[in-house]
């Protein structure tokens, strides 16, 4: 993926990904999706919000198929730490973006 900041409070990460069913595009740019991060920093919160605006894709190099939504999908990281005797340990960190999966 790729960041672009937006402001101080607010940030897109662009993916590139082109879903099964959007079968042969001619779009131009890439297939992929946006998630905007919103931060809080009063709270030290932040929201995340896939991006369905097509207005917001400008200048990305992407643009945003109607085939995913943000109840279908799960974001996760993996971290991979280098333990003192050289063994690498790689720990995911996941949740569901719905509340019918929590």
């Amino acid at each position: 993926y790729a960041e672009i900041k937006v402001n101080s409070h607010e940030n897109k990460w662009i993916y590139r990904f082109k879903h099964p069913s959007t079968g042969r595009c001619t779009k131009p740019g890439e297939c992929g999706f946006i998630i905007k991060l919103h931060y809080h920093e009063d709270t030290f919160n932040y929201k995340e919000e896939l991006v369905t605006d097509s207005k917001y894709y400008i200048d990305t190099g992407v643009h945003y198929h109607d085939l995913i939504s943000a109840r279908d999908m799960c974001e996760y990281w993996v971290a991979t730490f280098t333990l003192p005797d050289g063994t690498k340990l790689d720990t995911i960190e996941s949740w569901w973006g719905s509340e019918k999966n929590m």
